[in-house]
């Protein structure tokens, strides 16, 4: 199979680069202990990628609670994640790979569905991963020009534009990895070639023969930098 030659690469965060979607369910599960719940993964495909607001209305939603709103689950629960995501460390491949492109000089950005706070709550400590992106270049849920959140492709759009690359026929030679549903639904409405590396419960759950994605890896470690014209790694 021909694939584009890619001159931009673009990272989702958590449950990507980052062990973090684990620790947002832990943090859901110790929000529920008083309400006798527990996080399932049917819930958890639903929210992944998606802006805190709406994560939470569909959380709440999901699972029946009443009497709390949105806004009110988003602060709760920050509070809950502000010491975890200090323990949060990167998956299996994820700085092998950033390093490599950085090391190249190959454009690279940030599109996460985090909120600016808890992203460098997230990040700070790990700047042998996060330390090789541009600062102008980390595009978060709460960036200003980013008006609506995964599924839809604004955030890898403006991600893109970070490194200049506007026009159509760079921007499908442009290469973004996610791990959540919504997140390649957005790469794709982008008109972007997309890695798609899912947790393997989100896989069960999803109709993966209608799922539109370019390359399924199990992990980062899988990846062909080569299989794509960028840089080879050192043998």
């Amino acid at each position: 199979m021909s694939r584009p030659q890619i001159r931009t690469v673009i990272f989702d965060v958590d449950g990507l680069l980052l062990d973090s979607e684990r620790i947002y369910t832990i943090a859901s599960n110790e929000w529920l202990r008083p309400y006798g719940k527990t996080m399932t993964w049917e819930t958890k495909v639903k929210l992944m990628g998606r802006p805190a607001p709406e994560s939470a209305r569909i959380f709440l939603e999901e699972l029946g609670i009443e009497g709390v709103t949105p806004d009110e689950l988003v602060t709760q629960m920050g509070q809950i994640q502000a010491e975890l995501f200090k323990k949060t460390v990167p998956l299996p491949g994820a700085v092998k790979l950033v390093q490599h492109l950085h090391k190249h000089k190959i454009p690279i950005a940030i599109a996460t569905g985090s909120k600016q706070f808890n992203f460098v709550a997230k990040s700070s400590h790990l700047p042998e991963l996060f330390g090789c992106f541009p600062e102008d270049s980390i595009v978060t849920a709460d960036t200003p020009q980013v008006r609506r959140g995964k599924p839809h492709p604004d955030i890898f759009l403006y991600a893109a534009s970070t490194l200049g690359v506007t026009e159509p026929r760079d921007i499908e030679r442009c290469l973004v990895f996610e791990d959540g549903i919504p997140g390649v639904i957005a790469a794709k409405a982008a008109k972007m070639s997309v890695v798609w590396v899912p947790e393997p419960e989100v896989l069960k759950l999803s109709d993966n023969d209608k799922m539109e994605h370019d390359q399924l890896l199990k992990s980062l470690e899988d990846f062909d930098p080569a299989e794509w014209g960028l840089p080879p790694y050192e043998q």
